[in-house]
C-alpha cells in the first residue's frame, strides 16, 4: 500500500533503462540512463536511486582483482553478463577464449555456465572436481 501511494503521489517513479553511469552528490545521485526503447540517454538527479537490475552488475568491474583480471585478458564476463567466462571444468575463459591452465572460478561468478552455482551442495561438487583435477596436475609433476 505504501508503494502504491508514493507511485500516485509521484515520490516514486519506476524507470524501465539501461544505466550508463551514476555519479553520486553530496545530496542527490545524478544517473544517465537510456530509456527503454530510446537511443537517447537522459540525465537527471534523485535523491534516492534503488537498483533493480538483478544479477547484471557487470562483475568485471566490481571487484580490484577482477577488473585487474580482466583488464589484463586473463578474464571475460560470460555470454550473459551474469559472471565470468568458464568452461565445463570451471577453468577462466580469457580475452583469446581459451581455458586458463592456472585460474578456476567457483561459485556465484560461475552462474551464466551454472546457473544453480550459488547452491551449497552444487559448489561443493564443483570444488571436489577441481581438487580432483588438481591433483592430478600435482601428482604427474
Amino acid at each position: 500500500v505504501m508503494m502504491n501511494d508514493a507511485l500516485g503521489s509521484g515520490q516514486l517513479a519506476v524507470q524501465a533503462a539501461r544505466l550508463e553511469a551514476c555519479e553520486a552528490g553530496s545530496a542527490e545521485v545524478s544517473v544517465q540512463f537510456r530509456p527503454r526503447r530510446s537511443r537517447q540517454s537522459e540525465v537527471r538527479s534523485f535523491a534516492r536511486v534503488i537498483d533493480c537490475r538483478g544479477s547484471d552488475c557487470g562483475v568485471t568491474e566490481l571487484n580490484p582483482l577482477i577488473a585487474s583480471l580482466a583488464r589484463a585478458g586473463v578474464v571475460v564476463a560470460d555470454q550473459f553478463d551474469l559472471g565470468l567466462a568458464v568452461d565445463s571444468e570451471d577453468r577462466a575463459i580469457g580475452l583469446d577464449g581459451k581455458a586458463s591452465e592456472f585460474l578456476s572460478i567457483l561459485g556465484p561468478p560461475t552462474r551464466g555456465q551454472h546457473w544453480e552455482s550459488t547452491a551449497i551442495p552444487d559448489i561443493r561438487r564443483r570444488a571436489a572436481r577441481l581438487a580432483e583435477r588438481l591433483n592430478a596436475v600435482v601428482s604427474t609433476a
